[in-house]
């Protein structure tokens, strides 16, 4: 039929766009459909047939001859007449536009360079017929399977593409193939697909990632029961049978993942082995389903043993690193996994703690033959609390561990260490304080004692307390001879249990201060910085300033403050201002606590002979009776005679009274001490 008026510019107007690079580059999704539709759209206009006076429409016959005839003009322009195909699906025929693609499928006998040149620009023609004619010429089905082929010609990305609705396509299509048997073959050869993928598996199965492997070949086994596809599949995956029978459980092995794993992936190789394929030719959904290979992985026969085993394994992924820990030393390391090592595991996982994981996995591994004495120390020093709280616990680990046993053994040993460091003045309060807590531990541990003897019983109890312990070794700092030496003998026999032959258990030195823990604690700021100022007074009774320390946490932040910014001179003016602080609120009724009192009183002691003649001198006559006001609100007269140890008497405050009314004072010594 002759067609009057088209417009010979039609294959320049799609040169002039950025089309076909965009296709020869593998971007279909940028390709400006809209430029190019209306281009061929314009050809419709005004367009008369010779024997009838009306317009050639679109999605008719007379419509397709038009657009075939432009088409024909671009045949050996490529990619031109691909894109001009790609401009005219919206208004080509059903039949016309399924004809166009398939007289494009490329040859799979031409040459390697033109047959890649031209595969991935057909699939990508596949993909937008799709899209414009929403599974019409092309359906989702087919479209799919082009993009997944398209993946693998293209190579965009870092992991193994797969192609498994492109083989499933082989048998689903019930007209003429848009991508025949042949052509999908030709493209996995040419790209070497088996060989990658093969590769990929093999990588995966020496890593026991299933996760990956499962999402590289679960479309394996809606395919293997196509027959069309049977020819198609030994070119894709040489051993396609093992992977098509595999049924893990994939919220397992996706839980196998975990990152907790990574360290003993390959302690774990032969239990990982049992979710993965089946590789002895049975052809089971899991190795584990094998009675092969679960004989000669577990040594057992019975498949709910290898189900426990791997149950047990998910809920210790699950609970976190040290439970992995646990699992590996023991049911993996040394021997097979047993009924009784299960039972282990499950009893600590019970507990829901990692901690405590932790804890268990440092026992079991201190008790192996590379534990050392401070190991077993430790571990078993963190455990026993754990048992002793824990029926099920003591039966399975304690019982079975014979921690009734090893626990003294281990303690005799850690004695032993630390008596021997003692010895050589090489022993540290640390090392003490973890002796200490051991034999603490033991002691609390009442389910192994009816397995000792009483006698070991009161020995544990005899162990001295941690501020015992810190105060000897204090002392210990600044003794010499005998004196050091009843302070290693007090250590040595009730730490370390080694007593000198024919002597008592040693009792705590004489003249060692136990020092409170309030001097070491955390503390606020305002009560730190009192500290401080108060260790700074000059020649303080321990225990005078530890009531005050204490006391001091129950003082509002005010108070602390002032007292700590008064007590931080060394002058006589600390004692007047102190007595004018305290002194009113006694005054007004306010209580004010004894230790505050004794300080004040310490503090006036510690300053040099005359303070009451000093005081007078110095203060003006109002501030000195003031002074001496405050003083009798806080202490009535116990602050005067012997019994003040200041040397104030009565007698001489009144001369001093009298002198400063008359003006005729002169500094005479009041004594003190």
């Amino acid at each position: 039929m002759l067609v009057l008026g088209y417009r010979p510019d039609w294959q320049q107007q799609l040169r002039d766009t950025c089309a076909a690079e965009h296709l020869r580059a593998g971007r279909h999704d940028q390709i400006p459909l809209r430029e190019i539709q209306k281009a061929t759209d314009e050809l419709f206009s005004g367009q008369r047939t010779l024997f009838w006076s009306r317009r050639t429409l679109p999605n008719t016959t007379e419509g397709d001859v038009l657009l075939v005839s432009q088409l024909q003009r671009s045949k050996d322009e490529f990619p031109i007449h691909e894109v001009g195909l790609i401009a005219c699906f919206h208004v080509l025929t059903y039949d016309q536009a399924r004809g166009q693609l398939l007289s494009i499928i490329p040859n799979a006998k031409v040459s390697q360079e033109f047959f890649d040149l031209r595969t991935p620009v057909y699939l990508q023609c596949l993909i937008l017929a799709n899209q414009i004619r929403n599974d019409d010429v092309c359906s989702d089905f087919e479209a799919k399977a082009a993009r997944e082929l398209l993946k693998l010609v293209q190579e965009t990305t870092t992991t193994c593409p797969t192609i498994w609705t492109a083989v499933k396509v082989v048998g689903k299509t019930h007209r003429e193939a848009l991508l025949p048997v042949e052509f999908i073959t030709e493209v996995v050869k040419r790209n070497h697909y088996r060989e990658i993928l093969q590769g990929e598996l093999k990588m995966i199965r020496r890593s026991r990632r299933w996760s990956q492997a499962y999402a590289l070949v679960h479309g394996l086994r809606d395919v293997v029961g196509i027959p069309e596809a049977a020819q198609l599949l030994p070119n894709v995956l040489s051993n396609y049978a093992m992977w098509a029978s595999w049924r893990p459980n994939t919220t397992r092995v996706s839980l196998w993942d975990n990152k907790s794993l990574s360290t003993y992936r390959n302690q774990l190789r032969a239990l990982l082995d049992l979710e993965g394929p089946d590789h002895t030719g049975q052809q089971r959904g899991t190795l584990r389903h094998s009675e092969l290979a679960t004989a000669a992985l577990l040594n057992s026969h019975d498949s709910s043993f290898a189900e426990h085993l791997l149950g047990t394994f998910d809920q210790a992924v699950l609970a976190g690193p040290e439970a992995v820990r646990l699992f590996v030393l023991l049911c993996v390391q040394g021997s097979k996994p047993s009924a009784q090592s299960l039972e282990q595991v499950n009893a600590v996982l019970e507990l829901g703690h990692e901690p405590s994981n932790k804890s268990f996995s440092n026992l079991v591994e201190s008790l192996g033959a590379k534990g050392t004495v401070y190991d077993r120390m430790e571990a078993i020093t963190s455990t026993l609390p754990i048992l002793q709280s824990s029926p099920r616990l003591q039966k399975s680990l304690g019982q079975r561990m014979d921690l009734g046993s090893r626990g003294p053994s281990a303690f005799t040993d850690a004695q032993k260490e630390f008596v021997s460091l003692l010895l050589k003045r090489k022993a540290t309060e640390r090392l003490a304080l973890k002796v200490r807590g051991f034999g603490y531990a033991l002691l609390q541990a009442t389910c192994f004692h009816p397995q000792w003897q009483p006698a070991y019983i009161d020995m544990l109890k005899r162990i001295p307390s941690d501020m015992e312990i810190e105060a000897v070794f204090l002392a210990m700092q600044s003794s010499q001879g005998v004196e050091r030496q009843t302070h290693v003998d007090f250590l040595a026999g009730r730490l370390g249990s080694s007593v000198r032959r024919g002597q008592p258990p040693p009792s705590f030195p004489e003249g060692v201060v136990i020092q409170d823990p309030i001097w070491s604690a955390e503390i606020d700021f305002d009560r730190s910085c009192f500290r401080d100022a108060i260790r700074r007074v000059r020649i303080i009774d321990h225990s005078l300033a530890t009531s005050c320390l204490k006391q001091s946490m129950s003082e509002n932040s005010f108070f602390v403050c002032e007292v700590k910014d008064i007590i931080v001179d060394d002058t006589d003016l600390v004692c007047v201002n102190l007595a004018s602080f305290l002194g009113p609120r006694v005054a007004s009724g306010r209580q004010v606590h004894e230790c505050w009192r004794r300080l004040l009183l310490h503090m006036m002691r510690q300053r040099p002979l005359g303070l009451l003649d000093r005081c007078a001198e110095q203060l003006w006559p109002r501030s000195y009776q003031s002074w001496l006001e405050n003083l009798r609100h806080l202490y009535g007269d116990r602050h005067l005679g012997q019994q003040g140890g200041l040397g104030f008497t009565p007698e001489k405050m009144i001369m001093i009274g009298r002198s400063l009314s008359t003006g005729t004072y002169a500094t005479t010594s009041t004594g003190g001490v």
